[in-house]
């Protein structure tokens, strides 16, 4: 090395060097965001327009954070690919049964982990941070609906509470960190939702990250179990 110096900012893409979404985030931002133009309820839509496009900190932090440590979507932007991933879901099974507030279901998609900007702390550190550990994205997520929601004239305070348990309850086990289970059938999507995203990313990156001969990817600890790379 003859030469060095500290690079100044716009020289380079911080997602050369952090572990980052192989896909393109400006292009889920903007899908994500749509489905807020898709919602009839207006004072549903209002509330995601504040949180999503007015909030200053959510619009900026919201599509380069991680979704996680380390379980899935441990890199950036992976809280906006999971996020938007689950919305997808959510929309897709939304008019696949009788009684499901297509409204309900994809805000409380499109809200379900917002809290974790305020769980995790930005790269590289990507830890828990005070918050995070005290209260929990749960907590905080449905802290931020309840403050949102109470600043717009006239939003039904049952809607409130139906959203709220909507994002209280997507981990849908006391045991994984749910205050409550699932008890309407806009939770119960969500949650299946929630967990199939997760536990999917989970193969996949267990079968990324596989570089032996073989069809086994070996033991996942977290899964409990052997995994299987498929022939494809």
């Amino acid at each position: 090395v003859k030469r060095i110096r500290r690079s100044k900012g716009g020289e380079y893409d911080p997602a050369d060097y952090i572990p980052s979404t192989e896909k393109d985030i400006k292009s889920m931002w903007v899908e994500f965001t749509s489905y807020i133009n898709t919602i009839k309820n207006q004072h549903i839509k209002e509330l995601l327009e504040k949180i999503f496009l007015k909030n200053t900190f959510v619009a900026k932090e919201f599509s380069i954070h991680s979704a996680a440590k380390s379980v899935h979507h441990g890199y950036l932007g992976g809280l906006l690919e999971h996020s938007l991933s689950v919305t997808q879901i959510c929309d897709f099974m939304a008019d696949k049964y009788k009684f499901v507030d297509r409204d309900v279901l994809v805000a409380s998609a499109m809200l379900h982990d917002v809290g974790k900007l305020w769980e995790l702390s930005e790269f590289p550190l990507n830890d828990y941070t005070d918050d995070g550990q005290l209260l929990g994205h749960i907590y905080i997520g449905a802290e931020l609906v309840e403050k949102t929601a109470s600043g717009i004239d006239g939003f039904p305070d049952r809607l409130k509470t139906i959203l709220k348990h909507c994002i209280l309850s997507h981990h849908g086990e006391y045991e994984y960190g749910s205050p409550v289970l699932p008890k309407t059938l806009e939770a119960h999507i969500l949650h299946c939702a929630d967990d199939m995203d997760a536990k999917s990313k989970v193969f996949e990156e267990f079968i990324s990250a596989d570089s032996t001969a073989g069809p086994w990817a070996g033991y996942h600890k977290m899964m409990g179990r052997n995994i299987r790379k498929t022939e494809y």
